[in-house]
């Protein structure tokens, strides 16, 4: 039954008319052999360092892998006047995923996705074969290695004729070009990983017709598979250095004491400083903090940190302070400084101290409202 079922599906490949009964030619022989590269080279090593668990499934993680080029050749000895071998290229452990990403020709495919070993990655692959050169094939699909699966859209097949009886037929069956690439495919496992591919396979079954008959026989002694492994890749999956904003400090409101033009000296004299922390949670691998303040300057003061009062009081502005470690330091706004770094375990909370204060930005002063906003943000190391 399988023989007759071979038989029909070549015989929509071939155009022939297949006769699944016992064959009137012997062929003594067919030797396939595979040229060209060894494996599929994958990178040596991938370092991770963002938040992996915000990344979508589907999210492209290494490029395409060097491309390898290979030929497959057979020879057929014996009574037989025409040979047919046909090479199909299929790859175990899928994921029963489907991704849809460019392949290297910038054409998007529906790639099928297959197991790397590794929780959460998974890998996928791209070639172009004998008589499909012009696209990419969607997938590799696969059965076992003596049933593999007709309707993969992607047999390579070709023929040559010779003498009955006389002569060894030698047919190029399937020149090919291989790629692959990573994809995420759910929750990443972090740390220092490497990957156990299956190797890509090459299955070739032939089919012998006598003196040009058009009536084919299948060999199942003739059928065999060429494997071509990929080299392993290690992963280095890191948790993110980061922290969180604390909810009581994402958006801070600072009631600020009154002031009068008499607590002033001269210009870039400063009073009634107002003390508060800018709180962080959540913070992973003791981070090192940076943070800028964006805010409008006050022009006309040349100290840094001054912010300019958008109130209705003139001649006066407001200046941010960051007192990490007791040390006060104006911001210089626009710029990133550091904030200091998180010395407790995974899931510490950090608080950064601030002040801001008045500031005298003009020898004449009015009386008003005093008022400004400003952004920060957290970078880690």
């Amino acid at each position: 039954m399988k023989s007759l079922l071979m038989g029909l599906v070549v015989a929509l490949l071939a155009g022939y008319a297949v006769n699944s009964h016992a064959a009137p030619v012997s062929p003594t022989s067919i030797t396939c052999t595979y040229t060209g590269g060894a494996s599929i080279p994958m990178p040596p090593s991938i370092s991770i360092t963002t938040d992996t668990d915000a990344l979508p499934n589907g999210s492209l993680l290494s490029a395409w892998s060097s491309a390898i080029a290979g030929t497959a050749r057979c020879a057929l000895t014996g009574d037989g006047a025409t040979i047919i071998t046909s090479l199909f290229p299929y790859i175990g452990d899928s994921t029963g995923q489907v991704v849809n990403v460019s392949g290297p020709d910038g054409i998007t495919y529906p790639f099928d996705v297959f197991q790397t070993g590794i929780p959460g990655i998974g890998f996928i692959v791209y070639y172009t074969g004998h008589q499909k050169s012009q696209r990419a094939l969607k997938a590799l699909k696969w059965d076992t290695p003596v049933a593999p699966d007709w309707n993969i859209d992607n047999a390579a097949q070709a023929s040559t004729s010779g003498r009955l009886g006389t002569d060894t037929l030698n047919v190029t069956v399937g020149a090919y070009v291989i790629q692959a690439r990573f994809v995420k495919i759910g929750t990443i496992k972090k740390g220092v990983s490497t990957t156990n591919l299956s190797a890509l396979t090459l299955h070739y079954d032939s089919w012998v017709t006598p003196q040009n008959n058009n009536v084919f026989y299948y060999y199942p002694t003739f059928s065999g598979f060429f494997t071509i492994p990929f080299s392993s890749t290690t992963f280095n999956v890191q948790v993110p250095t980061t922290c969180a904003v604390n909810s009581n400090s994402t958006n801070l409101n600072i009631d600020l004491p009154s002031v009068k033009t008499v607590d002033f000296d001269v210009v870039n004299s400063v009073a009634k400083k107002t003390a508060f922390n800018i709180n962080l949670q959540n913070c992973v691998k003791q981070p090192v903090i940076s943070m800028t303040v964006s805010a409008l300057a006050d022009t006309d003061s040349a100290l840094p940190g001054v912010m300019k009062s958008t109130g209705s009081a003139s001649g006066i502005g407001l200046q941010l302070v960051n007192n990490v470690n007791g040390t006060a330091t104006p911001v210089t706004l626009g710029a990133a400084m550091n904030a200091g770094t998180v010395t407790g375990p995974d899931g510490s909370a950090y608080s950064i101290p601030m002040y801001v204060q008045y500031i005298k930005t003009k020898t004449d002063m009015t009386p008003g409202d005093v008022k400004a906003h400003a952004t920060v943000t957290f970078s880690y190391d």
